[in-house]
Parts: C-alpha cells; structure tokens; sequence
C-alpha cells in the first residue's frame, strides 16, 4: 500500500469514527429528553411557614362549698364554710374526741345527734362543730335593777330564745328598747304595750311573726356561740342588762 492509499484509509477511518459519535450523542439526547417530558415539568418548591404548636393554658376549678350559718361552721361575714369531720377509730370515745378538737362532749354529741355518747362505731364519721358552739338546750340569766334576761336552749336555733323580765314595780315601755351583740346585730322593738310589772316578752332567734309578746329576730349567725355578749339597753341607747354567753 502506498503513501496515497494509507492516508485515504486514515480519513475514512476517522470520518467512521466521528460519525458513530454523533450518533451516539444525538441517540442519549434523545432518550433524556423523553424522560424529561414523561415525568412532565418539575413543580417550583414552596416553602411552607413553620407549623405554630398551641400553648397549653392551665384551667383552675375553684370550689366553694357553703353551707347555711350554723354554730356548728366556722362563720365568715354570716356565711359559714363546711365544718369538719372526723371518722371513728377502733378504741376512741367521745370524750377523747371532743378533747383532741377543743369542743366538749356534749356539743359534739348535739352536732351528730348521738343520744348514747358510749355507742360510736369505728368508721363513723362525725361532724366536727366549732370549738365556740354551745351545748344545745343550755342557759344563762342575768339580772340588773329592772330586768332580767334569760338565754334558753341555746345552740337550738329553732328554739332559743331571750326572755326578758320585768322585775321592777313599774310598767316599762320598751319602744325602741333593743338588744344587740358583740357581733354588731341589733334588735330594736318596736311600739308597744308597757311590760307590767313580773311580765315578760320573749325574742327568738328563728325567723317569724310577731305577736304582741313574742318577738323574732331571724338572726343571720344563728345559733349563740360561747363568747358572745348580749345588751339589753333602753331608748337612749344605755345598757341595761349584759349577759355573756360563756363556756360555764
């Protein structure tokens, strides 16, 4: 093979071999380019704002539990909380729990309505009066130069009552006489018929109708506590008659 024939060999090789490339170029385009339009344009991303968590705001219940003004709560601008309670052990007595809660045998007996104070039972739960209520059905009097006034059944709302006496040798009027407490109450009478002399009138603590000799006061604390101090004063304002309600 001479010069002429091996260069013309060359040419022809090399234009095969540019040729078989640019096939193979333009077959791989073709392939990507059907790819890309079979998966279809690609959607712009977006970005989402960051998801806010909700702050957990803590709830408060409060629970009132009011019951209605009794000796046996302990009072607060005449409302009276719930009093408390105690639930029997083997081995107690009533004795020694009115001992351990400051109040005496008898109140805690009233409060829970035991009659045989020797017959309480492990798991009996009993209410607990305050250490100033008084033992139901008790008394007091006292006198001063004209009158008299007595507290009977004390710690018995339905049933207490004052009873005042005239013990002078004169009739009385009592208009506008009143009887008030320590505890800022007031009762005042209204016009009446002069107390005769040995007469008396009675003022209840329960709510009512008066009559001419019977009074009612619908005391907001209810029943007498110990401590309490009772004024009997005249028209004027002056005290006649103090009694105290005290623990003996």
């Amino acid at each position: 093979m001479n010069r002429s024939q091996f260069v013309f060999v060359l040419l022809v090789n090399v234009l095969v071999i540019v040729l078989l490339v640019s096939v193979g170029f333009l077959l791989y385009e073709h392939r990507s380019i059907g790819r890309q339009i079979a998966a279809g344009p690609e959607e712009p991303q977006v970005a989402m704002p960051a998801e806010s968590i909700p702050t957990a705001v803590p709830t408060v219940e409060a629970e009132e539990a009011v019951v209605q003004a009794s000796g046996f709560g302990s009072q607060a601008g005449g409302v009276a909380t719930a009093p408390r309670t105690y639930t029997v052990q083997a081995g107690d007595s009533l004795g020694a729990i009115a001992e351990t809660f400051g109040v005496s045998p008898g109140v805690l007996a009233s409060a829970n309505g035991i009659v045989n104070p020797d017959l309480i039972t492990p798991g009996q739960i009993l209410v607990i009066p305050s250490p100033d209520a008084v033992d139901e059905g008790r008394s007091w009097t006292a006198t001063a130069d004209s009158f008299a006034i007595e507290v009977l059944h004390a710690g018995t709302y339905a049933s207490e009552v004052i009873v005042i006496v005239n013990v002078s040798d004169q009739p009385v009027s009592l208009a506008n006489w009143t009887v008030s407490t320590s505890l800022d109450e007031e009762y005042r009478f209204d016009a009446m018929a002069p107390l005769s002399p040995g007469d008396s009138i009675r003022l209840m603590s329960r709510a009512g109708t008066d009559t001419a000799y019977d009074k009612f006061w619908g005391r907001t604390p209810r029943e007498w506590t110990i401590g309490t101090t009772i004024i009997f004063a005249n028209a004027s304002g002056a005290p006649v008659v103090l009694l105290e309600i005290s623990p003996s």
